[in-house]
């Protein structure tokens, strides 16, 4: 929808006695739109609101949006690509995978209706498909699109894909049978060699169950791609805001959200996000807040610092053809005595 503050004309009246004063406003007004100037003090100073009371200060956050100032690039939300700071976060709230983190830094069978049963030799990995789970334009979650999205992120040369799953070749793209539908609700995803720490990576974005209506050739993903998470995408300009809407038909595993609608808003540098926040043009800042910045405000009358839960896991890794680790015996021990 348009909003009021986007679809109203502003107007300055001049004195008629002083041509050369509007000739002066002219000429600067069509600078200011055509080097971008006028558009981003716009967005820094101005939020989009829905309603509007005459008379009334216009700067400010609608009262059912969470906005948050974020400052750095985000291109789109494909699991199949690439890793980056701001996607992965989007991705998580707008998709899901077989397994993933609850808030506490768990594990937890989300898509899947359990844990996967494991093959004696640790290779194969078998998960049960939750039934009843429709992505947002309503097509019905099947062990195909599993399959389909992860063997995707394959072949653009994932390598949170590639690193682990069956590669026979040796090519460094998973085999075309790493990943096999068992049945409509089941799929079987296949190893290179057993490790301990893939059903963790499993929970990452490029595992992410993708809607293959929604990357078909010639489309625009960034505008309507959600998966089936706790929020859905709604409206996206790109470079300037994207709005996530609660998900009605998120799985059973995922708690609902605490905030139906948030807003994001991208801002090209720290400077104007903080001026954003200072004036009440967004309620929070999250990534790109520089330090310097975030400590001066902590402090501030009307504003909060907090560190939120962390849910990347990082691993200590021994490399075992060489000494001492090359020894059984000393990489047990190193693991009893770390914490």
């Amino acid at each position: 929808r348009e909003a009021w503050i986007s679809s109203r004309q502003f107007v300055i009246a001049v004195d008629a006695a002083r041509p050369e004063l509007l000739a002066d406003l002219n000429t600067s007004s069509r600078s200011l739109r055509q080097d971008g100037t006028t558009a981003q003090l716009v967005r820094e100073w101005l939020v989009s609101v829905e309603t509007v009371v005459a008379g009334g200060w216009v700067v400010g956050t609608p009262d059912d949006v969470l906005v948050i100032g974020v400052s750095g690039p985000v291109a789109g939300v494909d699991p199949a690509e690439q890793p980056s700071l701001i996607g992965w976060e989007i991705k998580r709230n707008t998709m899901s995978g077989l397994i993933m983190f609850d808030a506490e830094g768990n594990l937890t069978p989300v898509l899947a209706t359990d844990f996967p049963q494991v093959s004696p030799d640790g290779l194969e990995y078998t998960f049960v498909l939750q039934t009843g789970l429709t992505f947002p334009d309503g097509t019905p979650l099947t062990a195909e699109d599993v399959k389909w999205s992860i063997d995707r992120a394959s072949a653009g040369g994932n390598w949170h894909v590639n690193a682990f799953l069956k590669d026979a070749d040796a090519n460094f793209i998973a085999d075309s049978d790493a990943v096999q539908v068992l049945g409509p609700n089941s799929v079987k995803i296949i190893l290179k060699e057993p490790n301990a720490t893939f059903l963790s990576v499993l929970a990452t974005p490029p595992y992410y169950t993708a809607n293959q209506a929604c990357y078909a050739a010639g489309e625009a993903p960034e505008t309507r791609c959600s998966g089936i998470g706790p929020y859905e995408i709604g409206e996206w300009e790109q470079g300037d805001r994207l709005l996530l809407r609660a998900n009605p038909n998120r799985p059973a595993a995922i708690l609902p959200p605490l905030v139906e609608n948030v807003q994001l808003r991208f801002y090209a540098d720290p400077a104007q996000m903080q001026n954003a926040l200072e004036i009440e043009a967004s309620d929070a800042a999250w990534t790109g807040f520089p330090a310097d910045a975030r400590r001066n405000l902590a402090g501030a009358e009307g504003f909060t610092t907090w560190p939120g839960p962390n849910t990347f896991k990082s691993y200590l890794v021994f490399e075992q053809s060489q000494p001492p680790w090359d020894n059984p015996t000393i990489r047990q021990a190193a693991a009893l005595a770390i914490d």
